[in-house]
């Protein structure tokens, strides 16, 4: 028996474990979820989509709402939602980083007030849309976004929700001409969304959770993944999506998913290296976990005078120059990107990170570690070339100019991190905030070793003459009433590719 077959025969054997029986308790039984995770435990990354798509079929049986993400070329994850009656599927981004819920209207486009949305919202066209005459401006470096406060409801699903959104009205002209919509909107999921807890007060959930899985595309030929992308599941966890135990922190942070950021140490690869050195982080650091980032943003002179000597010192030792990291590509330098050539990537060290605040009574994992894989980003430039040996590739860093939001010194932890671990976000409503890592399952990596020593397949990231992704480095909102969207700095985001995700539930949290 192949292993593909031996995969597709365990996860059958599954589906009939839980048969005839309560659905939801043995889904949710300690006994049923180490099963599944002994069967996925087997089945190698190579056969992502064969173990994905057999637990599609139980996600399918469960009477939870799920969506499904689409990963757009590993810069942003998006899922469909219904807006308003009757309803209309509108494509938005997931944010964890963010509380707000915007999106495109169909009128500011018709009107050339707003940039090209491939789903704007029509308002006009919904029974139960409420106008209101509250007025708000998103004030970003590249410009804003205004609209009016909109009432109307919110489905996945089998779920319908009231919520109350920005509806754009006008984008200044500088902000229509840095973006190129892909998508009508944003719904954020930090720690000040209502989303979670609403569902949850409502009786939709059994706890007031969700989970993220975000898949990658090193094995779709750097291609956008757009049917096992992602997902982010609401309640509960996919055992099927992480591997092992998770490991959660408490989170006082009342307005971000933020930890305290307590050691970053680089471990060298390779036989005859050096030993693992630590790099010195300013005691303020938080790293905050936000989906809506493509990157790690930290600050300019961390990157540049903490973290490069550490990060090049075996290329150095090994060519006897640094790399030069400046792109020469203009795109990229505004976006406070660093380049390095391909063929060296594999001579960067793994970077291990540690959180704070573990609980005793937590299973805390203390380190969470990214090797050059996982933070080595190939890139097709505006030329449309496929890249070759020897070309340029982007490390998975932006510079910021530091603290990010108010007097909290904000780390950004985007997707490059969020691939590699499975989180749990935990809105404490029953007990204690908290966030949770694991080893994602089935996620599939950026960059494959094995072709770093040949041809690179073409990857739409950052590809400057189409998608255009700007910095943001601030937002306000007038209407102190409103919660803030508080754009993070620095962040690698399409603004006008606004987010949200959701999803289903195999196995509940406690």
């Amino acid at each position: 028996m192949t292993t593909k077959q031996a995969c597709q025969a365990g996860y059958e054997n599954l589906k009939s474990v839980c048969s005839g029986s309560n659905t939801l308790a043995c889904l949710c039984s300690a006994d049923f979820v180490s099963r599944v995770q002994a069967v996925a435990t087997n089945c190698p990354s190579i056969a992502f989509n064969v173990s994905l798509g057999c637990s599609l079929d139980l996600e399918d049986s469960l009477p939870f709402p799920y969506l499904k993400l689409d990963n757009v070329a590993d810069v942003k994850y998006f899922a469909h939602f219904n807006i308003g009656t009757p309803p209309q599927s509108v494509y938005l981004q997931i944010d964890t980083g963010s509380n707000a819920l915007v999106i495109g209207s169909k009128a500011c486009v018709d009107a050339g007030h707003c940039s090209s949305d491939t789903s704007p919202f029509d308002a006009l066209a919904s029974v139960t849309a409420n106008i209101t005459s509250t007025t708000v401006s998103v004030d970003y470096t590249s410009g804003f976004i205004a609209g009016n406060l909109t009432n109307d409801t919110i489905g996945f699903s089998t779920v319908n929700l009231p919520a109350t959104f920005l509806l754009a009205t006008n984008e200044s002209a500088s902000m229509q001409s840095q973006l190129n919509r892909a998508a009508a909107g944003i719904a954020g999921f930090s720690r000040k969304s209502q989303i979670v807890p609403a569902l949850f007060e409502i009786g939709s959930l059994l706890a007031p959770i969700f989970s993220l899985w975000l898949n990658g595309t090193g094995l779709n030929g750097g291609k956008s993944v757009l049917e096992n992308g992602g997902r982010l599941v609401f309640g509960g966890t996919n055992p099927f999506h992480y591997k092992g135990p998770i490991s959660y922190f408490v989170v006082s942070d009342v307005q971000h998913w933020s930890l305290p950021l307590t050691s970053m140490v680089a471990t060298p690869t390779g036989s005859g290296v050096s030993s693992p050195q630590q790099i010195a982080i300013p005691s303020s650091a938080m790293a905050m976990f936000d989906s809506g980032n493509s990157l790690l943003s930290f600050p300019k002179a961390f990157i540049e005078q903490k973290l490069f000597p550490i990060l090049f010192s075996r290329i150095l030792n090994e060519t006897g120059s640094l790399p030069s990291t400046t792109p020469q590509d203009q795109g990229l330098r505004d976006l406070g990107l660093y380049q390095i050539p391909c063929q060296l990537a594999s001579l960067l060290p793994d970077i291990s990170f540690s959180f704070g605040t573990g609980s005793s009574s937590f299973n805390t994992t203390s380190t969470f570690t990214l090797q050059w894989t996982d933070y080595v980003l190939p890139l097709q430039m505006a030329t449309g070339r496929s890249q070759l040996q020897g070309s340029i590739c982007a490390l998975g860093l932006q510079a910021t100019n530091g603290v990010a939001n108010g007097t909290m010194d904000y780390w950004s932890f985007g997707d490059v991190f969020l691939r590699k671990y499975f989180s749990v976000y935990d809105f404490g409503l029953l007990s204690t905030a908290r966030i949770g890592f694991a080893l994602s399952n089935n996620s599939a990596p950026l960059f494959l070793e094995e072709i770093s020593q040949a041809g690179l397949p073409t990857f739409g990231i950052a590809k400057t003459d189409g998608l255009r992704i700007p910095i943001t480095t601030s937002a306000s909102m007038a209407q102190s009433s409103v919660p803030s969207t508080t754009a993070k700095s620095g962040s690698l985001r399409v603004l006008s590719i606004f987010s949200v995700g959701l999803t289903f539930l195999i196995s509940l949290v406690l």
